[in-house]
């Protein structure tokens, strides 16, 4: 009998508007042996388990993905490039954020504008238009080498285009052309529950710059000046986030410490400035709120801290929920930042190249009942600091709020994750093996399987189509003496894992 580890999720009653309901991660990991790892969680139905994924590129820190209101993928991009659903290049979907860095990286490995370079929104009142925004990075020689945001830009896909596959109708179009903070960008819902706050910051100031999307398209609308001015960014190593409900707006940086802010989503504006001094010498951190709005959550290198957002005294609320562990996949695992799942928990990540995520399974409440699990969460492949960024799309207008508020507090979390046993679909032989192996299926061979070799470091050396084949052989002449990971997936479903070990 073989395990696969599935997190089963209870029922949400959200409605629609499940834009972000996949969610898609990984990259190629070696230039020499090409081959794409990729990842995806698929949020669609009643069962949420991250399984390989044939992605069209690599995609690194710019990362963001669609899907309808329904949970199915539309689209997805890696900074550089735009692909449909079925893991095609779409139309028009080439040469996005264009320039030296975009043809320095983009030939290689995907873009690196930081996490929350890029997000995706409908466009109100349409169903088939969408807006991709992201920010263009520039490398600036003089007087010292840096990385600098440049510029803000917007993509407009139509996915009623080439047969429902979608094509870009607008490209690169520019909305700021002034250097901005490295990642940051994010949106929320106006009070309107219609329309859309996008906001960046303005780079080593305290400048905040609104945008607004309407059924009209995009335009600037005002910036705002307020609180503290924010340390030069250029490493992509500070998050922003607005809670769920829209009320605040929270931020950390290791050197500008966590700003909380009040927010109007009807005026768009920042009030009742709040400063928090975190002092643990850590390089990288985020800032992620709770399902509820009432927890803000701090993960830095090798801390958690967790803030109640109702108390009188936010700063005095800090609690220090747990400190990294130690553990290595293959590289260390510190905590990074954070992304509120559908399911109302929060994952988070780690800046390093990884094939774990840790998870707060129950972030509404207060002290370690919040149940954090480091590394809970198992990935067939690793990803590096890949979290796509989705807002609140499921936010109304504000006379709906308290709904809104009410739907996460109903799920029941358990700590523990089920799993459940199926039998082993296939058969390795030999094992140990010298100069081939063998797969047999054991019942109705897949009919889009794929045969994945990689070796222990996950590197995948070995794409073997089955073609509904009830048995294949492999040769292994070419691998050196070692141990060996062998995945059978049919589609996009992963059905057997199997170690072999090879002899001379």
């Amino acid at each position: 009998m073989k395990k696969l580890l599935l997190f089963i999720l209870f029922p949400i009653s959200l409605g629609a508007q499940k834009h972000d309901y996949v969610w898609l991660m990984g990259y190629e990991s070696s230039l020499i042996i090409p081959g794409i790892e990729g990842v995806v969680a698929d949020f669609s139905d009643s069962e949420n388990y991250f399984t390989a994924y044939p992605l069209a590129f690599s995609i690194r820190s710019s990362n963001s993905s669609i899907s309808d209101a329904n949970g199915k993928l539309l689209f997805y991009t890696n900074g550089c490039t735009i692909a449909n659903a079925n893991n095609e290049i779409m139309v028009n979907g080439d040469s996005i954020n264009p320039g030296e860095v975009h043809d320095i990286q983009c030939n290689a490995y995907g873009y690196t504008a930081g996490p929350q370079s890029t997000f995706i929104l409908p466009m109100p009142d349409q169903d088939s238009i969408y807006y991709l925004f992201h920010k263009r990075i520039i490398y600036e020689y003089n007087p010292d080498f840096d990385v600098v945001s440049d510029k803000l830009l917007y993509t407009i896909v139509n996915m009623n285009l080439d047969g429902g596959n979608g094509a870009v109708i607008a490209k690169n179009q520019e909305l700021w052309t002034q250097p901005q903070t490295f990642g940051e960008l994010v949106a929320v819902k106006h009070a309107n529950g219609k329309d859309w706050w996008i906001v960046s910051i303005h780079d080593a100031s305290n400048e905040y710059l609104f945008f607004y999307l309407d059924s009209q398209g995009v335009s600037f609308h005002h910036s705002q000046i307020i609180g503290n001015e924010i340390t030069k960014s250029g490493s992509g190593g500070a998050q922003t986030n607005f809670s769920p409900d829209g009320k605040r707006l929270v931020r950390y940086s290791r050197a500008d410490g966590v700003f909380i802010f009040d927010f109007d989503r009807d005026a768009g504006l920042l009030s009742n400035f709040q400063h928090i001094s975190i002092d643990d010498g850590t390089f990288f951190g985020g800032a992620v709120v709770s399902p509820n709005s009432s927890v803000l959550y701090i993960p830095t290198d090798v801390n958690l801290y967790q803030f109640d957002l109702k108390a009188d005294d936010i700063a005095a609320s800090k609690i220090l929920i747990d400190t990294f562990d130690g553990y290595t996949s293959p590289f260390s695992t510190f905590f990074f930042m954070g992304q509120r799942t559908p399911d109302c928990k929060i994952y988070i990540n780690t800046f390093a190249t990884v094939d774990v995520l840790h998870v707060i399974h129950n972030p509404n409440e207060l002290g370690t009942d919040c149940n954090f699990e480091q590394h809970a969460i198992q990935l067939p492949f690793n990803h590096l600091r890949a979290f796509p960024y989705f807002p609140n799309y499921r936010l109304g207008a504000l006379a709906e709020e308290e709904e809104f508020l009410s739907r996460c507090e109903s799920i029941v979390h358990t700590q523990e994750q089920p799993t459940m046993q199926i039998d082993d679909p296939i058969t390795l032989f030999p094992n140990p093996a010298t100069e081939e192996i063998h797969i047999r299926f054991k019942s109705t061979p897949p009919k889009q399987g794929v045969i994945w070799i990689t070796d222990s470091f996950g590197k995948t050396l070995k794409t073997i189509p089955v073609n509904n084949t009830s048995q294949i052989t492999i040769s292994t002449t070419d691998l050196a003496p070692g141990l060996y990971y062998c995945q059978i997936l049919d589609g996009h479903h992963l059905l057997s894992t199997e170690k072999f070990i090879i002899v001379r």
